[in-house]
């Protein structure tokens, strides 16, 4: 299994496994399958490589990568990664392309193709009705899966519910190695405050780091390394 997030919703802690695209619920200690996503538009034999989740109204929202599907040395072979998965309570299923958005992002931190952004890292706001995202990687260059390992990001985007309105806030100093790897807002903080975890995975070695920062980008606690693991989930109980 390689866990991606971790999300309370109806009632529930779930997590998602994106190397079989399954969802399931975590009930004392273990885990229970509860919804299998596939690729793109839902239609395919892939399982769907989920890497952030999050609660907007009544519905659980996962996401991908948010960029194109590529070979090693940054070849395109398709945009499946590029759409996200709207769930009910039932555990029914939409599958919704969001090119567009993650397009209108890349485009408010002026990146244009072959440059590309990751995301593992997307939480919606119902107290500023906004999303916020804390990409994984940000390059202006082809994507190339050595060099991807040193295009961390220090950034942070916040969009209107239509992708509209977008601007950008730098979070500290770039560490080339470290990028987003999740975050929550802080309980009682009015969704003011971020604490976030990053993570570096460079020639072999892998380590976490947390950190916290408002929403104006002001560092409250700097990068600490917690672990030589990679932690890809953080919720609040």
């Amino acid at each position: 299994m390689e866990l991606s997030e971790l999300s309370v919703y109806n009632g529930k802690l779930y997590t998602v496994d994106d190397r079989t695209g399954v969802i399931y619920e975590i009930i004392d200690g273990k885990v229970v399958p509860w919804v299998i996503l596939s690729d793109g538009p839902g239609n395919q034999t892939k399982e769907f490589k989920s890497e952030w989740s999050t609660v907007k109204g009544d519905y659980l929202w996962l996401g991908g990568l948010g960029k194109e599907w590529t070979t090693r040395d940054g070849t395109i072979l398709n945009t499946h990664p590029m759409f996200v998965k709207k769930i009910n309570k039932r555990g029914e299923v939409q599958h919704i392309d969001w090119e567009y958005q993650y397009k209108a992002l890349r485009k408010a931190i002026n990146i244009h193709d072959p440059g590309y952004v990751i995301h593992e890292a997307v939480n919606w706001s119902p107290v500023h009705e906004k999303w916020f995202f804390l990409p994984r990687r940000v390059s202006s260059e082809r994507y190339d899966d050595n060099e991807d390992e040193k295009r961390g990001s220090n950034i942070m985007i916040i969009a209107d519910e239509y992708f509209k309105n977008i601007e950008y806030k730098t979070i500290g100093e770039v560490v080339p190695t470290h990028g987003f790897s999740s975050f929550k807002f802080v309980p009682g903080s009015q969704d003011e405050v971020i604490v976030a975890l990053k993570s570096e995975e460079f020639q072999g070695n892998i380590s976490t780091y947390i950190m916290a920062f408002n929403i104006q980008g002001k560092i409250l606690l700097p990068e600490v390394k917690i672990a030589d693991k990679k932690y890809e989930g953080i919720e609040f109980v």
